[in-house]
């Protein structure tokens, strides 16, 4: 698969991710094979990262976000350069464009946005499923985007597939009851989820005599 977790892959071998902690803390970019970190990103030094947006598909450029805003920066290293003010961003697997979304008062808006400057397209969202996230790998190449959503009637926030022509939006059936995360695309058409399950257990307490 093309996706490991909340992350994309860099390339053939390689997965971008947060390193460190505190000051220290900084994106990486480190290989599959031995999970060894190739390349540290040092502009990126001390950012509180929030989420990767993944990589371009020539593997040059990586999008990450940090609260509020949404960035790219070379994965060979550089300046980071900012796309958006928007609290998700996934890239389009054309290379052309980046979905964004903002969570606001009324509820979330999604649009595309072209990299290549021009303005934002709104994207219709026709349901009354609340949109909670997206991940690195939500876009399929025909415009379907993968998210988690969170209905009225459930304890768990699911997956769901958005039509971005039509705005509609369909859950997917899961047998499991638990909240779905890191909803991504593989390269072949499926769909890999994380899911954490709630496992509870009930004890009677006495008092002692």
């Amino acid at each position: 698969v093309e996706v490991v977790g909340a992350f994309r892959r860099v390339g053939a071998a390689a997965l971008p991710l947060p390193a460190g902690s505190g000051a220290e803390r900084l994106i990486v970019i480190a290989s599959l094979s031995d999970g060894r970190i190739k390349r540290r990103l040092t502009n990126t030094k001390g950012l509180v990262v929030l989420g990767m947006g993944g990589a371009s598909p020539d593997g040059k450029t990586l999008f990450y976000g940090t609260p509020g805003t949404q960035w790219a920066i070379p994965t060979m290293g550089g300046e980071p350069r900012k796309i958006a003010n928007a609290d998700r961003l996934v890239v389009d697997p054309n290379g052309q464009e980046v979905v964004l979304a903002r969570f606001e008062r009324e509820g979330a808006k999604l649009s595309r946005l072209p990299l290549g400057g021009g303005p934002e397209v709104v994207i219709p969202y026709a349901s009354d499923l609340r949109f909670a996230g997206t991940f690195a790998g939500s876009v399929h190449k025909d415009g379907r985007i993968l998210m988690q959503v969170c209905p009225v009637d459930s304890w768990f926030c699911g997956p769901a597939i958005l039509d971005s022509k039509s705005g509609k939006v369909s859950r997917i059936p899961v047998d499991t009851a638990a909240d779905f995360s890191s909803i991504n695309w593989t390269g072949d058409g499926r769909i890999f989820a994380t899911a954490a399950a709630m496992h509870a257990v009930l004890w009677r307490f006495q008092p002692v005599k």
